[in-house]
């Protein structure tokens, strides 16, 4: 992610701005009704543990941090489908479906209700730089639609001490207030706004890193190299406004090729004209130059 050669630190495991704390606030059915952290501290870790222990759901945490919301198919670091997960149940805390006793249609079972929230945090620190940032994003439910906002900020926080809903306020809406007012912190409406930030801090010149991070992290299989490097890790092209740009350029090109043609005729048009003038313009000039001699002539004589 880090330009080398702008990279200060003398520790090659330490290079770039890497994880050194991940908190999460009611995640999904596993990490519920207080703050779980895991501290890599900049160092390669591994995330072992039973099914069901919660190691896809803190995969997910890390990716809903880092990569657009349309782009994410929940618990695919586990091999799920597309429905299984959502934003809402991990929001919710969904950890079960139960059987309805006068049918046979099945309903979730969620741990948490419409009035909390849930927050994720991570901080991301450089060694070199010696600086770091810290992304967050709060979660809540409204009308059965998760909503939230994004957070930035170069202090170290932590949901503990910034996140926790105060005793004289409401609601999220006076958290997001009163993080607005905190030092070098920023809140963002918008995963756009807040991903542009994040990417210009840490050196990330475009999108197509995070979609190759998240295809990465939740990798079963790379299946053929050829079709995994043309999807991933390659930027993709409007290809018909690349051919209407040359298509155009191709018209402008012929329409000034046109028009010097043109005036390189009139150009070959006006130069013997222009030499007649040039031959008429000395005749003038030797004509007055004669009148002037005749009109001295009487002069000449009479001295």
């Amino acid at each position: 992610m880090q330009n080398s050669l702008i990279d200060f630190s003398d520790d090659d495991l330490q290079k770039g701005f890497r994880l050194h704390r991940l908190e999460v606030y009611n995640w999904g059915g596993t990490f519920n009704q207080k703050v779980w952290k895991v501290e890599p501290c900049g160092f390669n870790s591994l995330l072992t543990g039973d099914i069901g222990s919660g190691k896809s759901t803190l995969v997910d945490a890390i990716v809903t941090l880092l990569v657009p919301p349309n782009k994410i198919i929940y618990n695919k670091a586990a091999g799920a489908g597309s429905k299984e997960r959502t934003i809402g149940s991990y929001v919710m805390g969904e950890y079960k479906n139960q059987r309805s006793e006068f049918s046979n249609n099945s309903s979730p079972v969620y741990l948490r209700n419409d009035n909390e929230y849930s927050v994720l945090l991570a901080r991301f620190y450089n060694k070199g730089f010696e600086s770091g940032y810290t992304l967050a994003q709060v979660f809540w439910i409204r009308k059965g639609i998760a909503k939230k906002f994004f957070v930035i900020s170069k202090q170290d926080l932590s949901i503990k001490e910034h996140f926790k809903i105060n005793n004289d306020e409401r609601d999220v809406f006076s958290l997001k207030k009163r993080l607005k007012t905190l030092d070098q912190t920023e809140v963002y409406d918008y995963f756009k706004d807040y991903s542009s930030k994040f990417r210009s801090h840490f050196g990330i010149k475009s999108e197509k890193v995070m979609e190759l991070f998240y295809q990465t992290v939740s990798m079963k299989s790379v299946g053929k190299l050829t079709e995994f490097m043309r999807n991933h890790m390659l930027e993709k092209l409007d290809v018909k406004d690349e051919i209407e740009g040359i298509k155009n350029n191709y018209e402008n090109l012929t329409k000034s090729h046109e028009a010097v043609q043109k005036a390189k005729r009139q150009l070959e048009q006006l130069t013997p004209l222009d030499e007649a003038i040039d031959a008429y313009q000395i005749i003038v000039e030797k004509n007055i130059e004669l009148k002037k001699s005749i009109d001295f002539l009487p002069v000449f004589f009479c001295r």
